[in-house]
């Protein structure tokens, strides 16, 4: 009954240990083996988006707009790009690709002998590489903002090897191309794009910046070094009647995982077979000397020792995995917070220095306007009043028969309108007309009747 329960035990142990490297694929012993090849893909030929193609990443929203052999353009749910540009898919460029500028958008491009250098990169199979070099520049003529950005990004593609990664439950074939980038002015960054070649399209990419942007006047990077970026689809919408395109995965059974590390199968396999060995040993030599009978349970609760050992090994080496999952994700979270906030200040500067770019131009412009015929007049009874050629009184009244021409003169009430005038409004209503008439000094002499009883 004993040996029995020995054997159980050793074997539960590692189907245990074989169960638990199934389901979490965690390393226990020695190191990790090397990385393998991946499936095997035959060349892949470009495969064009047909326009209409909806693409949703995590971050961003793509809709093809127009396909012309290699060229791509998309609209797409960026801040900085409304229009997207892609040359042999993995060539991105257009509007403020890589900065942006106060007064202007920041143009990239790429030349003719470039566009024919990323054809030849297809079809893509492990090893091809290409170099190609984008020209951003950006100008503006007005004097309210002047200046330029022109930068020579150096950008290098290379496919590395195929690879199957996991999205949403499913299980993807794809040619995995590194991608390196590098301005004159000092900033580089190193990309990952996985590209999915019966959908003709990138399923997941990653980026990390690196160096720094020397200063340009106006310029501003969508970046700083350390930034890192990932996206990964969400959802892709063919047109209706699309047969080239297809995005099909393998659908992961649930409860599986990454599939069980080999050497810890090769591990466990080998345990169980020694201990069936030792079992059967045991009950050979169970009529013998007890001299062989105690050597062979002494190898025996040694077996079980090792196999104790290594499940408790697997067991702290998956506690210290899940401990190391959860503070990288909790670092990724804090670390995309902080970009999300920086691009946000960004964003609400930006658009500050936009509305006092605006309210400095509006002012200039005001500046430089010619003066009204009104402003003209005010200004010349302001020089004769300041001349003493004209009283403040004379100058208070005429200013305000002009500002009454220009703007009207004010309405009054109905009840007024309505109501009859006195004579006396009447002719102080005529003597206005003459308001700003300066009739000057009149001496007169009076000459009446006769028969005053005093004189003066």
């Amino acid at each position: 009954m004993a040996k029995t329960a020995h054997r159980t035990l050793i074997i539960s142990a590692a189907f245990a240990l074989a169960s638990w490297a199934f389901v979490a694929g965690a390393p226990v012993l020695a190191a990790a083996p090397a990385e393998q090849a991946g499936p095997s893909l035959p060349p892949a030929e470009y495969k064009p988006l047909p326009v209409g193609t909806r693409i949703r990443y995590s971050n961003r929203t793509l809709k093809v707009t127009r396909t012309d052999g290699f060229l791509t353009v998309y609209k797409t749910s960026l801040r900085f790009q409304e229009w997207v540009k892609s040359y042999g898919v993995f060539a991105v460029y257009g509007d403020n690709t890589y900065t942006t500028h106060v007064c202007y958008d920041i143009v990239t491009e790429i030349n003719g002998e470039d566009k024919q250098k990323l054809e030849a990169f297809w079809p893509l199979k492990v090893g091809n590489k290409v170099k190609v070099e984008f020209r951003e520049e950006g100008t503006f003529p007005s004097g309210t903002c002047p200046g330029s950005a022109e930068t020579i990004w150096t950008v290098s593609l290379e496919v590395k090897k195929t690879d199957v990664i996991e999205i949403s439950g499913n299980r993807y074939s794809t040619f995995l191309i590194e991608e390196r980038g590098m301005g004159d002015h000092g900033p580089s960054y190193i990309s990952r794009k996985w590209y999915q070649p019966d959908a003709g399209l990138i399923i997941k990419a990653t980026r990390k910046w690196a160096g720094k942007d020397a200063g340009r006047r106006g310029v501003e990077s969508n970046w700083r070094p350390g930034d890192e970026e990932e996206y990964t689809l969400v959802e892709v919408k063919f047109p209706q009647g699309t047969k080239n395109n297809v995005l099909a995965g393998t659908r992961i059974p649930a409860g599986a995982g990454a599939g069980p590390d080999p050497r810890l199968t090769a591990e466990v396999g080998r345990l169980k077979r020694q201990a069936e060995a030792k079992q059967k040993v045991l009950e050979a030599v169970k009529g013998s000397g007890s001299e062989e009978l105690r050597r062979q349970r002494e190898e025996q609760k040694s077996l079980m020792t090792q196999v104790a050992r290594l499940t408790e090994e697997a067991e702290e080496r998956r506690k210290a995995d899940e401990k190391r999952r959860a503070e990288e994700k909790a670092e990724k979270e804090a670390r995309l917070k902080a970009e999300a906030e920086r691009r946000r200040n960004a964003e609400e500067a930006r658009l500050k220095r936009e509305a006092e770019q605006k309210r400095r131009a509006e002012t200039a412009a005001r500046a430089a306007a010619p003066k009204s015929e009104l402003q003209t007049q005010i200004a010349v009874l302001k020089q004769l009043r300041d001349s003493g050629l004209i009283t403040e009184q004379q100058f208070t009244a005429r200013q305000k028969v002009l500002l009454d021409r220009f703007v009207g003169a004010p309405k009054t009430a109905t009840a007024q309108l309505t109501a009859p005038k006195s004579p006396q409004a009447v002719l102080q209503a005529k003597l206005a007309k003459y308001s700003d008439i300066d009739f000057g000094r009149y001496h007169a002499l009076v000459i009446g009747i006769g028969n005053y009883k005093h004189l003066p």
